[in-house]
């Protein structure tokens, strides 16, 4: 088993292992959604680490996971007291971030896939059609599985990105978000 999916299937494991201790403690079982982007962000550091030859590839995705980062509320409980971090997130600021994350997404599409064939460009832009279908409102349900729609073509074209196992991360980390918010 290669390294980065060793690293990705550690991530995995912290959240199985979280939830289960949960279950155990209350009988519900709780997945911890706001720890997701910081276990993202310790997965692709440490594929970066260890894979110090194509640390360019995962660039793009840990742009992505940084503005997912601070785009999480949970990061200013740490920072701010309640009346604080209440006029924080009401404010401009934490949206910005999250329009920021939401672009970083179109970059890491097309340098993951690729653009210099036609296949890719096509594949790249498809991909790019998507994730704006999923965005706009009454389909903005479907946005927590656009990850796992690019894995499945990443895996189908047989592109051996590097970033793939975060990037499956990323998909069932978006779709057990996608899935509390749709039964919620």
């Amino acid at each position: 088993m290669e390294k980065s999916v060793k690293i990705a299937l550690v991530g995995f494991l912290i959240v199985l292992a979280y939830a289960t201790s949960v279950f155990l403690d209350t009988g519900f079982w709780i997945v911890p959604f706001p720890l997701f982007s910081y276990l993202l962000f310790g997965v692709v550091v440490g594929s970066m680490v260890q894979d110090k030859l194509n640390i360019k590839s995962y660039v793009p995705l840990l742009t992505l996971v940084i503005l997912r980062c601070i785009g999480n509320p949970f990061t200013y409980t740490f920072f701010l007291d309640e009346a604080a971090y209440y006029e924080f997130t009401e404010g401009l600021t934490l949206s910005l971030f999250r329009i920021f994350e939401t672009l970083s997404v179109f970059p890491l599409v097309i340098l993951t896939v690729g653009f210099k064939g036609i296949q890719q460009k096509i594949t790249a832009l498809a991909l790019c059609a998507v994730y704006i279908l999923t965005l706009i409102p009454p389909l903005e349900l479907l946005n927590y599985s656009f990850f796992t729609v690019f894995v499945l073509t990443l895996i189908y074209l047989k592109n051996k990105h590097f970033t793939i196992p975060a990037l499956l991360l990323l998909a069932i980390f978006d779709l057990l978000e996608g899935y509390s918010v749709l039964f919620a």
